[in-house]
């Protein structure tokens, strides 16, 4: 059986631990209320550096699982949330996703960003407005072009 996972790492000031492992609980529940998997390791070596991930046998429920937000663009309205997927820049730039259901099937696209304030891919996708989500919009490629979507057309 096939498994859909998600990588974020995050890193915590000692001062904030508090609120993040609040956080971490309402992920869990929520996660576990979607029936997908959530955990958290620490690493050792590094105080404050975590790493969560999500995971699924069913890339459907965990996609409804991830947060998401609607944009409306030329009428259309798309979905959009976090790619999950980890690239060699780590906390300096993020993925999303564009998922509509057309009328020819589910349309996909995908871009890149480095986010200007916070550091955490959840948080920093919050951030962002809709103009500014219109505007990586505009810049995104079809999933073909990205590993994020498993190159699929």
């Amino acid at each position: 059986m096939a498994r859909l996972l998600t990588i974020q790492r995050t890193t915590v000031p000692f001062g904030e631990r508090d609120h993040y492992f609040q956080r971490l609980a309402e992920s869990k529940a929520h996660y576990a209320s979607a029936d997908c998997t959530f955990w958290v390791f620490e690493e050792t070596s590094l105080p404050g550096a975590f790493v969560e991930f999500t995971e699924s046998n069913d890339a459907d429920k965990l996609m409804k699982a991830l947060p998401d937000r609607k944009i409306h663009v030329d009428g259309a309205e798309w979905s959009v949330f976090p790619s999950g997927f980890v690239t060699s820049y780590d906390e300096d730039e993020f993925g999303l996703m564009f998922v509509r259901q057309g009328d020819n099937g589910k349309e996909t696209r995908v871009t890149r960003y480095s986010p200007q304030g916070a550091r955490s891919r959840e948080q920093s996708f919050r951030e962002l407005t809709d103009d500014q989500l219109r505007a990586l919009f505009a810049q995104s490629q079809p999933s073909f072009t990205s590993p994020e979507a498993g190159y699929a057309r």
